[in-house]
């Protein structure tokens, strides 16, 4: 997983460390932002089930009550989150998940506020048949709920990874997205995105960057 980060010159910035962990599986991003201190993670975790399991054990000593995780878990929370056409199975990273979200008292955005809805953010075409599941998603610490939010997934042609849109009550809005990674805050916005492409589309970005035009307008 790799990052590109961006921050508006207006804002009142303090110290930002980035920490990459889990081989790269996330990303750590800690920032003070006009006067408080945000930790934003980044996940895309692996698709063995105990490769998976310990990088959530991992990721447990990360989470503080200023934290967001968005990302890929590549595991389900609940039968609801999966498509009748895919198996749900037993999977011990899962219980590890889901205790570390109780313990920590993490909400789970999209859950939160669909408790009774089955909702996706991965589709695929499996020998002719659909396959959905919801293995994208926003963690965040109870204690950074604000009075109103509002979460969607956005499916586009470009990928099997729907983008997750997280807004908090106070105009705070983030971007989850399968193809790139960025947090900068706009307007007292700080938009997210897991970074995940091939090495063609990461030179299309960097050629982008280097001449200061945008690679997506999505705010």
């Amino acid at each position: 997983v790799d990052q590109l980060i961006f921050l508006k010159k207006n804002l009142k910035i303090g110290q930002m460390s980035v920490i990459q962990a889990n081989d790269g599986k996330c990303i750590i991003i800690e920032v003070l932002v006009n006067d408080d201190i945000f930790r934003f993670i980044n996940i895309h975790a692996p698709n063995v089930e105990d490769d998976r399991k310990k990088c959530f054990m991992d990721l447990n000593w990360w989470i503080n009550n200023k934290t967001i995780i968005i990302g890929d878990f590549n595991v389900v929370l609940s039968s609801r989150d999966s498509s009748r056409n895919n198996a749900y199975k037993n999977d011990s990273s899962r219980t590890v998940l889901k205790n570390i979200i109780s313990g920590s008292n993490l909400i789970n955005a999209w859950r939160e506020l669909h408790p009774n809805t089955r909702g996706f953010s991965r589709r695929q075409i499996v020998r002719g048949r659909l396959k959905q599941s919801r293995i994208d998603l926003a963690l965040e610490a109870s204690g950074m709920i604000r009075q109103s939010y509002d979460i969607e997934y956005i499916f586009s042609t470009w990928s099997d990874h729907a983008q997750i849109q997280l807004k908090l009550g106070d105009g705070t809005t983030l971007h989850h997205m399968s193809f790139s990674g960025r947090f900068y805050p706009k307007r007292r916005t700080i938009s997210a995105f897991n970074h995940r492409v091939q090495t063609q589309e990461n030179k299309k970005q960097e050629s982008a960057i280097s001449s200061n035009k945008p690679i997506y307008n999505l705010l």
